[in-house]
């Protein structure tokens, strides 16, 4: 396939995807869409619900093997035992919930590791250019 056929399949399925999102979601559902993928700069023919209920495993997996990892520190470096890190879980599931209900933003978060702790972290974001990362 050329390189003109392969645009035009790609516009084509653009297309397509457009459709199947506006007659679901409406044009607003479109808008939407189309701002998310300006964000995140994904290009992939699902919506972002479709992508969501696709990666909530892998967010899953990663969350648990990062809570694992965590708590294996806490306990070998720090000598938490299972109160300690179950206090710890606690406070962790809490502070998760509060952003996604959106009182607090990693914005904040990192904000206050840095003038408390004076650790500066950084997020590597997917931006399009993946050599660009934000700091705070």
């Amino acid at each position: 396939m050329g390189k003109y056929e392969e645009y035009q399949k790609g516009r084509n399925e653009g297309m397509d995807f457009a459709l199947r999102i506006v007659r679901k979601d409406g044009l607003d559902g479109l808008e939407t869409e189309i701002k998310k993928r300006g964000i995140t700069g994904i290009s992939i023919n699902l919506s972002h619900k479709e992508l969501e209920a696709a990666t909530a495993n892998m967010r899953n997996m990663m969350f648990d093997t990062y809570m694992a990892f965590t708590l294996g520190i806490l306990h070998d470096v720090f000598g938490f035992g299972p109160k300690r890190a179950e206090k710890f879980v606690e406070h962790f599931d809490q502070g998760t919930e509060l952003m996604l209900q959106g009182v607090i933003t990693w914005d904040e978060i990192l904000q206050r590791t840095d003038e408390i702790l004076k650790k500066k972290v950084q997020i590597r974001y997917n931006d399009r250019d993946t050599r660009l990362k934000r700091e705070y």
